[in-house]
């Protein structure tokens, strides 16, 4: 894979759903080991407010809190579209994360890791995942904050 501007993007989106959960990218103790695929499955149950970390105590949080933090969660999930054209530009992430302009395009499902290709093992590096990953059909562009740490 390249390094692109559109590959920083998607590992912000994937550093600010860590901080929003937090999990890590890839925990094997849990019983769905890989976070996007956990927080959109999550999602896709329109059940976003479960996405966000307990200890970050959202449900005492007010409406209008309650809804800046699920913007958020909105755009880090179109920051992990599998598609790097799909993906905002960093400025763009910017302006809708200070509420300069709205969330006008619902995201996709994120790029994943193609799991039946991957064993995730306590064991896995880098590497691995890496490999793994250049032989999967998949288009999405792979960083570094995809590996287990």
């Amino acid at each position: 894979g390249h390094l692109t501007q559109k590959a920083d993007v998607y590992s912000y989106g994937v550093l600010v759903l860590e901080i929003l959960t937090g999990r890590k990218c890839m925990d094997t103790r849990l019983p769905s080991p890989i976070l996007l695929q956990w927080a959109w499955s999550l999602y896709e149950r329109n059940e976003n407010i479960n996405i966000v970390d307990p200890k970050l105590e959202v449900q005492g949080m007010s409406e209008n809190e309650q809804g800046q933090v699920l913007r958020v969660v909105l755009i880090a999930f179109l920051c992990v579209q599998g598609l790097s054209s799909q993906r905002p530009s960093m400025s763009m992430v910017l302006t809708m994360l200070t509420g300069d302009s709205e969330i006008l395009v619902a995201p996709s499902a994120p790029a994943l890791i193609d799991c039946e290709h991957i064993s995730v093992a306590s064991a896995a590096t880098p590497q691995t995942l890496s490999a793994a990953a250049s032989s999967s059909t998949s288009h999405a562009t792979m960083s570094n904050s995809m590996c287990p740490r």
